[in-house]
């Protein structure tokens, strides 16, 4: 359950963001930009304060959305390898987490997440662009 932890953490935050982002839509102090980058998922209406509060909630959107993706990726050591012992017998939940606990395992799953990672992203980045603008 502690593994959870991070992700959940995660999405709070994500979802905090969103909801400032909203807000300053809303509120007109923040607008949809032309070009959506890593620290320009919303822009500011005018200059000073609110253009730094657009880059920094901006920037906690996006990189709670990247250790969230990256966290639940279901390979050893992240978080999301440890989701499948929720559905695992005692029995077959101990040699599950023995096997992910080997360092060789570890290396192996962390090389494979840094691999597909970028497949991920850019999709779930796009859908959550879509729900935040919706």
């Amino acid at each position: 359950m502690m593994s959870l932890a991070g992700p959940v953490a995660n999405l709070v935050l994500l979802f905090a963001s969103a909801v400032v982002i909203k807000i300053g839509v809303g509120k007109g102090f923040f607008h949809i930009p032309q070009i959506i980058t890593f620290t320009n998922i919303t822009e500011a209406a005018s200059s000073g304060l609110v253009r730094s509060v657009a880059v920094i909630v901006s920037i906690f959107f996006s990189l709670n959305l990247v250790l969230l993706v990256f966290n639940m990726i279901p390979l050893p050591p992240l978080d999301g390898s440890n989701i499948l012992l929720f559905f695992l017998s005692n029995r077959s939940a101990d040699r599950y987490e023995a096997l992910l606990h080997q360092p060789v395992n570890m290396m192996i799953g962390l090389v494979i997440a840094w691999n597909i990672f970028g497949d991920l992203l850019g999709p779930i980045h796009g859908f959550a662009l879509n729900l935040l603008y919706s």
